[in-house]
Parts: C-alpha cells; structure tokens; sequence
C-alpha cells in the first residue's frame, strides 16, 4: 500500500519516466550478456534508453552505484564517447538522491508487471511511464 501510495503522489509533479525491459531469454540479447561485462550491458541499455527519449538540452545523469570507482570514470569515459550529449554524470547510493528511490519504485512497478502480472502499480503512472522492450 505505501508504494501505491507514493507512486500516485508521483501524479503531482511534472516527469516522464521510462524503463528498459531486457529480456534475457532473447538470442541476440543473450550474446550480449555473453559478450559484454555488466559495465557494457548497462552502457548498452542506457545509450539505447537516451537514443528513444531523444534528449535535447543540457541535464545531470545519476546512476545508482554499481561499478567500482575505477569503472565509474571509464563508464563516463565511454558514454560520452557513444553520445553526444551535454550532460553530467554522478555515481551515487540511492539512499542520497531521492530521484533514486522514486526510480526504484517505479521500477518495481514495471517489475511486478513482467513478472507477476500485476499491472495495478504500474497503471498508477498513467501516461507518465513508457516501456521500451530491449
């Protein structure tokens, strides 16, 4: 009840929110998992992710950290390499940015849609939410 309670707290301010559906049981998804490190994966979905949204302004980037320090500065090495977007990047806990936490819900909600069949979270977001399948 609270994230359903959170999420239609979402409807009182201006966003759009996007997911990636990766489905790993792909052919062709399943030679990217084999070839790819998780740093690669994930580079791989956020540059097809930015490619659907078609961003046209400068904006600050915050990943929830998963990479070492080292590869941090490689991921922002190689994003900026594959787009030509005028952004900052910051790698950082969920707990410190709100932003997160709301992306983390929101992601359960289109979790508990692929995976449980569960569409009353994710109907909550309305025309605010899109899904992009991978």
């Amino acid at each position: 009840m609270l994230k359903k309670y959170l999420l239609k707290k979402t409807g009182r301010i201006e966003y759009n929110s996007y997911s990636i559906v990766f489905d790993k049981r792909k052919y062709e998804n399943k030679h990217i998992l084999k070839n790819n490190g998780k740093m690669g994966i994930y580079l791989k979905i956020m540059i097809k992710l930015l490619n659907e949204i078609n961003i046209e302004h400068s904006f600050d980037l915050i990943v929830d950290r998963f990479l070492s320090r080292n590869n941090e500065k490689n991921f922002n090495k190689k994003f900026h390499e594959n787009q030509g977007l005028n952004c900052k990047i910051y790698h950082s806990n969920s707990e410190k940015w709100i932003g997160i936490q709301t992306a983390d819900i929101i992601a359960g909600a289109c979790l508990k849609k692929f995976k449980d069949g569960d569409v009353s979270y994710i109907e909550i977001l309305e025309n605010k939410h899109y899904i992009i399948k991978y």
